[in-house]
């Protein structure tokens, strides 16, 4: 018996940990390899490899030309498609988070070559998912303006989606994200796949650093499986990784009430200053 619930407990960490990992903070690429006349190529090789870390996997395409890359972590890939008598077709990749992205190959005779670039906004509709959900970039992050430096305030940007006031007295700095009439107790939110959650009131445990988040990504409808403890919208960080270059970045907001105009019923301008800076450094 007690073999039993040993047993039945190691399967239950180990669904825990899957789903936590399935969470989507990695992306899918997908395609189907043809040669100059349309017809599919089987049993292609095809290598995608990280630009920034170097890391690389390899898949075969079947007997319908096809490959799929599940689960691989966001950034920058190129991607090769190789198989004797033909020459090697290179393609050139930007994957968010969340995205699963249709790239096709065409590989042509030896001795010719070709490059494609595919961002992820190639496929404007996407047939592999029913879910509804837009993400915001590292660039978007680092160079917009944020008042409270609080990320939560770039759901501004997703349509159907924005930051939500103060709920709790425990979340009067950060109350989350709402979405389709959901409140943000019934919010959503992981880091890098873990449970991000205050169990006690819902939404967010915590802010995350501004400088340490590379992007995120709100879905707000049609949820996939993996969402399904939320009837909200769900929040999806991805913290920077460790890259082959070093990086750093500084900060200062500054805000003091000579900056900024009277309230409609205010007088006199209240006191007010506040002067936040830091840095960040790392291989991100």
């Amino acid at each position: 018996m007690n073999y039993l619930r040993g047993s039945l407990f190691l399967l239950a960490v180990v669904c825990v940990v899957g789903a936590a990992q399935a969470q989507v903070v990695t992306s899918n690429l997908q395609g189907v390899v043809t040669d100059p006349t349309g017809a599919v190529v089987a049993n292609a090789v095809i290598t995608a490899t990280n630009v920034e870390t170097a890391v690389h996997r390899t898949a075969t395409t079947n007997g319908e030309g096809f490959y799929r890359f599940n689960l691989l972590p966001r950034g920058s890939y190129e991607v090769k498609a190789q198989k004797s008598s033909f020459a090697t077709a290179t393609l050139k990749v930007n994957l968010t988070v969340g995205d699963t992205i249709t790239a096709n190959l065409v590989l042509k005779v030896a001795g010719e070559t070709q490059q494609v670039a595919v961002s992820s906004m190639a496929t404007q509709v996407d047939t592999s998912t029913s879910q509804i959900e837009q993400p915001v970039s590292q660039a978007q992050i680092a160079n917009l303006p944020i008042n409270d430096r609080n990320f939560q305030q770039l759901a501004n940007l997703i349509p159907g989606a924005a930051p939500s006031p103060s709920y709790d007295p425990t979340k009067r700095l950060y109350g989350g994200v709402v979405s389709g009439g959901a409140t943000a107790r019934s919010s959503g939110i992981s880091v890098d796949g873990g449970n991000f959650n205050d169990n006690i009131v819902g939404g967010p445990v915590g802010l995350v650093p501004e400088d340490a988040i590379e992007e995120f990504q709100v879905v707000t409808n049609q949820f996939s499986a993996e969402y399904g403890h939320s009837s909200g919208p769900f929040i999806n960080v991805v913290t920077k990784s460790g890259t082959n270059t070093l990086h750093g970045s500084g900060f200062l907001l500054y805000r003091q009430k000579d900056l900024q105009a009277n309230g409609f019923f205010e007088k006199t301008k209240p006191d007010f200053n506040r002067e936040q800076f830091g840095g960040a450094l790392g291989g991100a």
